[in-house]
């Protein structure tokens, strides 16, 4: 996957910039920091994301 970085090296178009991820069976822990978007726009992107992605692969509504 290619990324464009913007003069200040964070990838161009993102949100948000993340530093580092851990993905728990319950949860997971994310390192962020703002963009232009708010932490909590964030994280409601990324799990509105997640359920699409869960609904469609087992075919859910």
């Amino acid at each position: 996957m290619r990324f464009r970085y913007d003069e200040d090296g964070t990838p161009a178009g993102s949100n948000c910039t993340y530093y580092a991820y851990c993905l728990m069976s319950n949860h997971f822990h994310l390192l962020i920091r703002e963009r232009e978007e708010s932490v909590s726009d964030t994280i409601k992107r990324i799990a509105s994301s997640y359920v699409y992605y869960f609904n469609r692969k087992y075919r859910r509504d």
